[in-house]
């Protein structure tokens, strides 16, 4: 009940208000923000009151939860294509503030993005794998695997996950999508990053059945965007875009050719308008990937430009270098 959840939203952010009390800020706006503004409202608005949430939770003494919010602004702020370079700045500093607070499974579960962000930066042995300066892949997910920690294990997998698909890994994407589903832990797609997943799990399932032709991809594919689907008829701003991307995959996957370079151009075009610069760049790189396959290799060059210049935009020059590098003209 999406227009249920946000008018509770609404309404225990006006309770608080008029209690006139800061003591449970931290906590409450945790839980609007992550798990129900993003259903009705952009996600980049949620990113200031994170902040304002961390603040007051800091002065009186809600660490935990400070801490938190912390991290979903961090998150937002990726997600919303924040330059990247300002990005590992800022979520190195939330890690040392981790660290000198003792709150080590936020910290723990920060260090993900701070790796896929200086991934992406590069350079990396493997951009496809979060091990580096932040955290070493396989440590990370044994340590999780040992205590338990399954929504640590889930944020490892997901950005691993992404970053597969990002540099054209599709196979061990699907396979570390897979192996997520696997996990006994379930926010049942309520926060942003699980929302945000669904999408990455869309496009995968897409590439993998046009790769493999088995149709259990082209099921799950279509599972994804029904959920994609219904998320944009409440919060066109967060997933108009991410819908047209994936319905121009799956066109695509279905033979209807018109159809699918109308939905790549609604995709560049909406994120455009929406603010998400790394979701762009994604789509004009599945634009020209798509015109390549047609033979078009005109648009395809087109596209791959606009790609390149995008992703240096937001500061991930190892991605950049990646689509310059595997250019097949």
């Amino acid at each position: 009940d999406i227009k249920g959840g946000c008018r509770f939203g609404k309404l225990a952010l006006r309770l608080l208000e008029s209690l006139k009390t800061q003591d449970h800020v931290s906590a409450v706006f945790l839980t609007v923000y992550a798990t129900v503004h993003h259903r009705s409202d952009h996600f980049c608005n949620s990113i200031e009151p994170f902040l304002h949430a961390y603040r007051i939770g800091m002065q009186t003494g809600d660490i935990l939860n400070a801490m938190i919010n912390a991290q979903q602004s961090c998150l937002i702020s990726f997600l919303c294509g924040k330059e990247l370079n300002l990005m590992e700045t800022d979520v190195r500093t939330y890690i040392q503030k981790m660290s000198e607070y003792k709150q080590e499974e936020t910290m723990h579960r920060l260090l993900p993005l701070w790796q896929i962000i200086l991934n992406l930066i590069g350079p990396s042995k493997n951009p496809c794998e979060l091990t580096g300066k932040a955290m070493d892949q396989t440590e990370l997910l044994d340590y999780a695997s040992k205590h338990e920690h399954f929504s640590l294990m889930s944020s490892i997998m997901m950005k691993i996950t992404w970053l597969n698909y990002l540099f054209g890994n599709y196979e061990l994407a699907g396979k570390w999508a897979e192996e997520m589903r696997e996990i006994p832990y379930n926010e049942d797609n309520t926060t942003v990053s699980q929302c945000v997943h669904v999408f990455y799990e869309g496009l995968i399932y897409c590439a993998l059945a046009r790769k493999t032709k088995e149709k259990r991809w082209k099921r799950k594919a279509a599972a994804s965007l029904t959920n994609i689907k219904k998320w944009a008829s409440h919060a066109p701003c967060n997933y108009d875009n991410k819908l047209n991307l994936i319905e121009a995959e799956f066109a695509s996957l279905m033979g209807e050719k018109e159809r699918s370079a109308e939905k790549y151009k609604s995709s560049i075009s909406a994120a455009g308008t929406h603010k998400f610069l790394p979701e762009q760049a994604l789509a004009y790189e599945r634009a020209a990937i798509f015109y390549l396959e047609e033979g078009d290799n005109s648009s395809a060059s087109w596209y791959y430009g606009q790609a390149h210049n995008a992703y240096l935009e937001w500061g991930a020059k190892a991605k950049a270098n990646h689509i310059r590098e595997h250019l097949p003209f």
